[in-house]
């Protein structure tokens, strides 16, 4: 499984790596991931062709897995910021910064592994001999061709490239191909995939992320081997606003796609049973799933129960007015790690707390009337957590001994926040605070002055009140953050260094 997701990544990054020249810093981390990946997937080959007769590379294939699946978020978070650097620099200079930062992490786990390869080297090749089955592995890039499965008859130009792309998916049962398909970013095209489509019976990796793709035919449920299937577009204008994320849906029942692995972003369409279908798919590692109704909440909660290798899910409303029902999941996928909710809910779900490998949640328009924080202080491996339009109170606290591993902190749209307490001893390891667009609140956290590791403190929008609290010559505050290395403040596309 992770060799095929390894080979994705790298077809990934040797067009990042083309693609980012012009930006300075960003270039050269690129493209130390691009050789480091590169001389894993060697080992990884090796050690993925023999692990049937030796197990104990097993967990060492599992790490570089997840590590894959993490670089592969870094990526999706630098095209979005690529795409809307032109038109808003300053306002993007923190998100460079983040990816910069994420990179950074990446690269040291990616030399731990590297570390011990040569032990996992050893051990592969003192085996007697290989397994007799072998699983060849094929990356092809396609740049350009995707236009080949729109139903357009005004296309041409285009029969030759056709029939070679579909002889080459269509090899022998015992070539597995990774393929990429790309190109698609300009056309305005809504619906694939003639019944050419369907042909294409060892594709693995669909990916028509930031294209105007919404609808798929059903010559879908014929790629049995399919296992990414990523169709998404962000809206970078309206990139704050509820409907940013464009999924798609689909003509049949997806529930016959047994060995797909990541989903996203799918319509939760109550006419393609969508809901229903997704029980069936007991292999997945990522979920998206848009535009989903109260009603279908306790439905997709069962759905999920079933999802125990869920890494990632994303879940948002059909509108900003409709309510998640997410309380009547009684077993959450224990290895969960990030989890996105987007919509109105009621109360926090009590699973949630249950979580011991959550590492990022993101709380968005969720309108609850109770802190949410007291749901997430106690989960241990917690490093991320942003609260975007989430909480309609006006005080937060954050008690003694809690938050112990949170690194990020993000306050984002919190109209009726006045207050936020920091007790000592709280969020030992914080190492970055965004405040964003909190009208009511007019002075630092109080106990921000304890907090030892913050190194960045990121203010956007915030009252002309606040701003002056924590000026350098006399804000009323000041001694509470001279500790912190880096206070940015930004305000209707200026910037203002106050550190």
């Amino acid at each position: 499984m992770e060799l095929g997701v390894v080979t994705f990544l790298l077809d990934g990054l040797r067009l990042l790596a083309g693609e980012v020249h012009m930006i300075p810093g960003i270039h050269g981390h690129i493209d130390n991931l691009r050789l480091e990946l590169e001389s894993i997937y060697m080992i990884l080959k090796e050690a993925y062709t023999r692990q049937q007769s030796n197990t104990s590379v097993s967990p060492w294939i599992r790490a570089v897995g997840q590590l894959a699946f993490e670089i592969e978020d870094v990526i999706d978070k630098y095209k979005l910021y690529a795409a809307r650097q032109s038109s808003k620099p300053l306002r993007n200079l923190i998100s460079f910064h983040s990816i910069g930062k994420q990179i950074e992490d990446i690269q040291k786990r990616i030399n731990d592994i590297r570390q011990i390869r040569e032990r996992y080297r050893e051990i592969i090749s003192s085996q007697a001999q290989a397994s007799s089955t072998t699983t060849s592995i094929e990356t092809r890039q396609f740049p350009k061709v995707a236009c080949l499965f729109l139903d357009d008859p005004q296309i041409v130009g285009f029969v030759e490239p056709a029939n070679q792309l579909v002889s080459w998916i269509g090899e022998p049962i015992s070539m597995t191909a990774v393929i990429s398909v790309v190109g698609m970013g300009g056309t305005q095209r809504s619906r694939i995939y003639p019944s050419r489509f369907g042909k294409l019976v060892n594709l693995e990796t669909l990916d028509l992320k930031q294209t105007y793709i919404t609808e798929l035919s059903s010559e879908i449920l014929q790629l049995h081997r399919l296992r990414h299937l990523l169709i998404y577009r962000y809206d970078f204008l309206n990139y704050a606003a509820f409907g940013c994320v464009r999924g798609f849906s689909v003509h049949g029942r997806i529930g016959g796609l047994t060995t797909l692995q990541k989903l996203a972003f799918v319509k939760a369409s109550m006419e393609t049973r969508i809901i229903d279908d997704l029980q069936n798919l007991t292999q997945l590692r990522k979920l998206g799933i848009v535009e989903v109704r109260r009603e279908s909440g306790e439905y997709l909660c069962l759905s999920i129960e079933k999802m125990q290798s869920l890494h990632t899910l994303s879940i948002t409303s059909e509108s900003m007015e409709e309510y998640l029902d997410l309380n009547t999941l009684s077993h959450p996928p224990r290895h969960l790690q990030r989890l996105y909710l987007k919509g109105q809910l009621e109360r926090m779900p009590r699973w949630i707390s249950e979580l011991q490998n959550l590492v990022r949640i993101r709380l968005k328009w969720s309108k609850l009337s109770d802190d949410p924080t007291e749901a997430l202080q106690d989960l241990p491996t917690l490093l991320d957590l942003q609260l975007l339009d989430a909480y309609t109170g006006s005080e937060l606290l954050f008690s003694e001994g809690k938050f112990k591993k949170l690194k990020i902190l993000e306050f984002n749209q919190l109209r009726n926040l006045r207050k936020v307490m920091m007790d000592n001893g709280t969020l030992p390891q914080l190492q970055k605070l965004i405040i964003r667009s909190c009208p009511l609140l007019t002075a630092v956290p109080i106990g921000i002055d304890n907090l030892t590791q913050l190194e960045e403190l990121y203010l956007h929008d915030m009252t002309e009140t606040f701003i002056n609290g924590i000026q350098k010559n006399g804000g009323k505050y000041r001694r509470m953050v001279n500790h912190i290395p880096i206070i940015h403040s930004y305000s209707l596309g200026s910037f203002t260094n106050l550190s």
